[in-house]
C-alpha cells in the first residue's frame, strides 16, 4: 500500500512538471507566433517605402527585366 501512494505522489508531481513546460511551450509559440508577423510586416513596409510614388514604367519595367535574368541564371 505504501508503494501505491508513492507512485502516486510522484505521477503527481510529474504531472505538474509536465503542466509547467506545457504552458511555457505555449508561450514561446505565442511569442514567435507575435515575431514572425511582426518581421513579415516589417518586411512588407520596407517594401512599400521603396516602391517609387510616380513610377517610371520603363525604369520599372527594366528592374523586373534585370530581376527576371537574376533568377532564372
Amino acid at each position: 500500500m505504501l508503494q501505491i501512494n508513492v507512485i502516486r505522489e510522484k505521477a503527481t508531481e510529474a504531472e505538474v512538471i509536465v503542466k509547467g513546460i506545457t504552458q511555457d511551450i505555449q508561450r514561446l509559440d505565442v511569442a514567435k507566433r507575435n515575431l514572425t508577423g511582426a518581421i513579415q510586416t516589417a518586411e512588407r513596409w520596407g517594401m512599400l517605402s521603396t516602391f517609387p510614388v510616380s513610377p517610371d514604367f520603363v525604369q520599372v519595367g527594366a528592374r523586373a527585366d534585370g530581376q527576371k535574368t537574376l533568377i532564372l541564371n
